[in-house]
């Protein structure tokens, strides 16, 4: 099995509306490198699961592919952002550990 790591500065962007949900971008190199080890039939809208460490809060969540940019789109915690900033447009140091069981034999994996 393969153990794919990855550290990346991102800004912290948020979607509009009540109750708006806060993001981190993976950059596209990252994003391109989990992708050709994914399974193209696996389930879960593309998701891929993550241990992600922001400072010194980590936590579980999945990743999720963004089709408009062909990067993956990482959730950030509520607490993270309550503790860390009081508004979007933060870059922050990202940790991000892919928990997927990716099969070295699978294409792109060789």
């Amino acid at each position: 099995m393969l153990n794919l790591t990855y550290s990346f500065s991102a800004e912290l962007w948020a979607t509009e509306g009540k109750g708006a949900w806060h993001f981190f971008t993976v950059p596209l190199t990252p994003s391109q490198d989990i992708k050709s080890f994914l399974n193209p039939n696996r389930t879960g809208w593309g998701a891929v699961r993550v241990r992600v460490t922001i400072g010194s809060t980590t936590w579980e969540t999945s990743i999720f592919p963004d089709s408009r940019t062909g990067q993956f789109i990482l959730p950030v915690k509520k607490m993270y952002v309550k503790r860390n900033t009081s508004k979007p447009a933060k870059v922050s140091r990202c940790n991000l550990k892919s928990l997927y069981k990716f099969c070295a034999f699978y294409p792109g994996g060789n």
